[in-house]
Order: C-alpha cells, then sequence, then structure tokens
C-alpha cells in the first residue's frame, strides 16, 4: 500500500538528508589525507565491514526507487515521467556545471579537459562521471552517479509495471541477475562494481517494493535490521563489499524508516530535515569541489580536533548554501526558458 501520512513523507526525508551528510562525511575525511592534512578524522570513517560513504551511497540508492514510485501514483504517464525526471537532473546539472567550470577557470586558469571536444556530449547527456573510468572527458561534478541514476530512471517504467503486477516475479530476477552479474563480475565488467546499475537493481527495486507493500514497520522488525546493521559493523565479514553494501543499506534504511515513522517532528527539527533533504542533490553535486578548493589552503598542515571539526562545519555550510543558491539559480532559468503559455483571445464580434 502507498504511504501516505505525514510521518512515512518525514521519513523519506530524514534518511535522505542523514545519507546525503554521510556522503559529504566521508569525502571530507578522504581529502584530508589526500591533502597531507595532519588531523583526526570527523566521526567515524570506516567499520569492519562497510564505510559510511558506501552506506551514503546505497540509501541514496533505495531513497531514489522509493521516491519514484512514492512520486508515479496509481498511473505513469511516460511523457510526463520522462519530462519530470530531466527537469529533476539536467537544468540543476548544467548548470552546476557550467558555473563551477567558470570558478575553477577563474581560481587556476585552465579548463578540465583535452581536445577532444566531442567528449563534452557525455557532459551533455550526463554520462561523464559515469564513463571516465574508460573516457576521460570533461567531467567536473556529480562523479558516477549522475549517469547511474538515469540508467535507473529509463530502468524504472518496466520495473514499476512488474512492481504492481508480477513482484514475486521482479524480485526473482533481480535476485537473479545480482548474482549473475556478481558471481562473474570481473569476466563480464571493467566498471567498478558498486557503480554498476545491474549490480544496485536489489537496492532500488527494495525501495521501490518497500514504499508499495510494507505495513508501517514495527519494533521487532527494526530489531532484526538493527541486528543486521551491527553484524558488518562489529566484525569483519570474508565476503565480497558488495554484499555487504546490500546488508547494511537495507537494514539501515530499515532502522532509520522505524525511527522516522515514529517520531513526531514539528518546529526545527522538521524544518532542518526538509531543508537538507530539499537542496541534498544540489549539494551532492557541488560538495567535491568545495571540499577540494578548500582543503588545498591547508595542505600539509596540522590541525587540533576542534580545527577540523570547524573546518568540516564549514564545508557542510559552504555545500548547502551553494545548494541552495544553485537551485534558485537554476529554477529562474528554467522559468526564463520555458515557453509563454498560449492564451486564445476570443475574436471580436
Amino acid at each position: 500500500m502507498k504511504p501516505k501520512s505525514r510521518e512515512r513523507i518525514f521519513y523519506i526525508d530524514l534518511i535522505r538528508a542523514i545519507s546525503v551528510l554521510l556522503i559529504i562525511t566521508f569525502h571530507f575525511n578522504q581529502q584530508i589525507g589526500a591533502h597531507g592534512i595532519k588531523a583526526a578524522e570527523i566521526f567515524k570513517q570506516t567499520f569492519h565491514s562497510e564505510n559510511i560513504g558506501s552506506l551514503g551511497i546505497t540509501l541514496f540508492i533505495i531513497i531514489s526507487g522509493a521516491a519514484l514510485m512514492m512520486s508515479s501514483g496509481n498511473t505513469l504517464d511516460l511523457r510526463v515521467y520522462a519530462r519530470k525526471r530531466f527537469l529533476a537532473i539536467f537544468p540543476l546539472y548544467w548548470t552546476g556545471f557550467l558555473l563551477t567550470a567558470a570558478i575553477l577557470f577563474v581560481l587556476h586558469g585552465h579548463v578540465r579537459g583535452d581536445s577532444s571536444h566531442w567528449k563534452f556530449i557525455l557532459t551533455l547527456i550526463g554520462m561523464d562521471g559515469f564513463l571516465y573510468y574508460r573516457i576521460p572527458n570533461y567531467y567536473l561534478l556529480g562523479e558516477w552517479f549522475i549517469g547511474f541514476i538515469l540508467v535507473l530512471y529509463v530502468a524504472f517504467p518496466v520495473l514499476r509495471w512488474m512492481a504492481l503486477r508480477r513482484p514475486l516475479v521482479l524480485v526473482l530476477a533481480v535476485a537473479a541477475i545480482y548474482a549473475v552479474v556478481t558471481l562473474n563480475y570481473a569476466k563480464l565488467f571493467e566498471i567498478d562494481v558498486v557503480h554498476n546499475p545491474l549490480a544496485r537493481l536489489p537496492e532500488f527495486v527494495f525501495g521501490m517494493l518497500f514504499v508499495q507493500y510494507a505495513p508501517r514497520l514495527r519494533w521487532p522488525v527494526a530489531t532484526l535490521a538493527l541486528a543486521a546493521l551491527c553484524i558488518p559493523l562489529i566484525w569483519s565479514l570474508p565476503i565480497p563489499h558488495i554484499y555487504v553494501a546490500l546488508d547494511t543499506g537495507i537494514a539501515a534504511f530499515v532502522v532509520l524508516a522505524y525511527i522516522g515513522q515514529t517520531m513526531k517532528p514539528e518546529g526545527r527539527l522538521l524544518q532542518v530535515v526538509s531543508f537538507v533533504s530539499t537542496y541534498s542533490f544540489a549539494a551532492f553535486l557541488v560538495h567535491h569541489n568545495i571540499i577540494g578548493e578548500l582543503l588545498v589552503r591547508f595542505m600539509n598542515m596540522a590541525l587540533s580536533h576542534v580545527e577540523v571539526y570547524f573546518l568540516y562545519m564549514i564545508i557542510v555550510f559552504l555545500a548547502f548554501t551553494a545548494g541552495r543558491l544553485l537551485t534558485g539559480l537554476t529554477d529562474a532559468l528554467v522559468r526564463f526558458f520555458r515557453p509563454p503559455a498560449v492564451t486564445l483571445t476570443p475574436a471580436n464580434p
């Protein structure tokens, strides 16, 4: 059944907000080391079998499937769906790319890329980061996730049809694809397994099925999910990481969904979660460059515990401030370039 209550909408926002903060935190800690900065890591970066960046991405994938299923309603008009997905990704992505390219050009005096200008097509269609492992290009922001999620957007109408009419067949088909892909990965693909949409289908489809069929969560289910989440965090498991990511991501989603469903959000908490969730995608797009441009100014320095946390808070603030400004500018540009509505004036008698 479709979730309709305010609490269930809140838990989606809550998990989206947590996922993007996990990703930003992970990349901040990575860049601290890459810039030779002597400082303690923020919070906890890695556990025995999982890291917070991987967990954040898995939650993002699950949320993507859940949000699409929620927004599609009882019927799916493919033209309306394609238009909404286009407007959800490309205007923000293109605007962010042009602004980032302009700022980096002013700061460094050159534009990333090479003389093969045809590769800019990959940027126009959002596949530059996704294909960068194979084709060096003009990639600047969004990492591999933009092209990755676009592939899943294309697959969604078929997955949705199966989820509504043949959910068991869908589960079995996804399980079979997942098994074949992960067990024979080195023979089939060069792209990193965590970047491969076929290897992440279970998370995406889980999000779809969860919001479509899962009843309101009860504490025994959340308790079992918490146990499943803790096992790979406490012990090192002798299994490939892609399986750990699936387990921890689904378990964390269920635990956080239960928490979000039982909370009664209001006031400042509701405002903060809503703000972070609303601008999470824009902040995700720009956070890498903000981290890089800021941390280079602290290259090879030593920072105290307080200083590194202060630097982290500055970066989070800048990422979401830039995300909000980028979203506002993009919305204004979309309104400006949108064709005016045609008004039919009745003929004079």
